[in-house]
């Protein structure tokens, strides 16, 4: 309960002598994209510009190597629309241009965060041949080293081998019971539903009570501070 959730989870908490975070930093020319770490998608960036500070490689478990896969999509009407031109067709393909540079990089926590306390452990190009392409994946691998182990999601299940039937039917009220908790601003329930995931998220990042203060206030305000509508569900695929 919000009673209850800062020191409860702040117990959970583990801490070490070192704890190390992995960072990327993502460099792209000419095209939007997608970074997913572990097949979850971990970062979204559809605009033209590009960020100077790192992204936290969210959803490392444990120890061992890590898959990240960036996924490539063309500008569609933006560059036309930073140029002012109202007539131009979208682009709709990735060109010669589109190249995406990314880089793994390792900081200790516990140290200071400045470019010289970064750790540059791998760095990867986009291939050549994304020209042409309406989208573009790559993937590459690097091994982490953490301190921690958690079991995550890896004994869950593939429901598209399942009755699909019956996911869509579990997917529908599982939509429902999220939204009546938002409409009803039940904070505490919602609280409860994810603190299992919690306990796992804000593990992987060290984090410590005033941080998990500032993240009950975030529920908080966005479970209370808004006068929710449940939608419909129309028009959907599986």
């Amino acid at each position: 309960t919000a009673a209850n959730y800062v020191e409860k989870l702040n117990a959970q908490i583990k801490h070490y002598p070192e704890e190390p975070i992995y960072y990327f930093r993502i460099n792209k020319q000419n095209c939007l994209v997608e970074v997913y770490i572990n097949d979850i998608k971990n970062y979204t960036d559809f605009k033209l510009g590009n960020y100077i500070t790192p992204t936290e490689v969210g959803h490392i478990l444990k120890s061992g190597p890590q898959t990240i896969t960036v996924k490539m999509y063309p500008v569609g009407n933006l560059l036309n629309e930073s140029w002012g031109k109202t007539d131009a067709k979208p682009m709709a393909e990735l060109t010669e241009n589109s190249e995406v540079r990314i880089e793994i990089v390792l900081i200790e926590k516990k140290k200071k965060k400045g470019l010289n306390d970064e750790i540059s452990i791998i760095k990867k190009i986009s291939p050549k041949e994304v020209t042409g392409k309406e989208t573009f994946e790559f993937s590459f691998t690097f091994d982490a080293k953490v301190p921690y182990e958690y079991e995550g999601w890896t004994k869950g299940q593939d429901i598209s081998k399942l009755d699909q039937e019956l996911v869509r039917k579990k997917a529908v009220e599982f939509y429902e019971m999220i939204g009546k908790l938002y409409v009803n601003k039940e904070l505490d329930n919602v609280l409860k539903l994810d603190y299992p995931a919690d306990i796992r998220i804000k593990g992987t990042y060290y984090v410590n009570k005033l941080n998990l203060q500032e993240t009950l206030e975030e529920y908080t305000d966005d479970v209370k501070g808004y006068n929710y509508k449940m939608e419909p569900i129309q028009n959907y695929k599986m």
